[in-house]
């Protein structure tokens, strides 16, 4: 794609949606860590932009992003280290602050497959939602 072409299309959709989101997948990084983020969201709404790093469909990201984002667009602010159930239906998601290349964003951790919030010391694919990865690396 022409990248003035893609500009342009990412200033439209900022004037027309005040946000949008970029779908990087893990297999653009290590394998294990994607990079679904917002941008706008700070500039429109005052509220640090978003970031889900679980490799995923990106519409599906974007669908857990867009729920975020129409919750701050009706004046909800999340918090760091909090856990929210006006994300997913009958699931809670943490909200954590981490550094996605030179800004703060707040990452959407999304729970394991029994439902729970991951920590740090489960091992699996859910639990590597906490590292703090350093998507400037790559």
């Amino acid at each position: 794609m022409d990248i003035s072409k893609m500009i342009r299309e990412e200033v439209e959709m900022l004037k027309k949606h005040g946000w949008l989101m970029h779908a990087v997948p893990a297999s653009q990084y290590d394998g294990v860590h994607a990079n679904y983020h917002t941008h706008g969201v700070f500039e429109s709404w005052s509220h640090m932009d978003f970031q889900i790093t679980l490799d995923m469909n990106p519409i599906m990201a974007h669908s857990i992003i867009e729920v975020a984002v129409e919750n701050v667009k009706e004046g909800f602010r999340y918090g760091n280290n909090k856990v929210y159930d006006n994300i997913l239906v009958g699931m809670p998601v943490m909200m954590k602050v981490f550094f996605e290349c030179d800004r703060e964003v707040m990452r959407i951790v999304l729970p394991n497959k029994k439902g729970e919030i991951p920590s740090r010391t489960d091992g699996d694919v859910f639990s590597r939602q906490l590292d703090d990865y350093n998507f400037d690396a790559v």
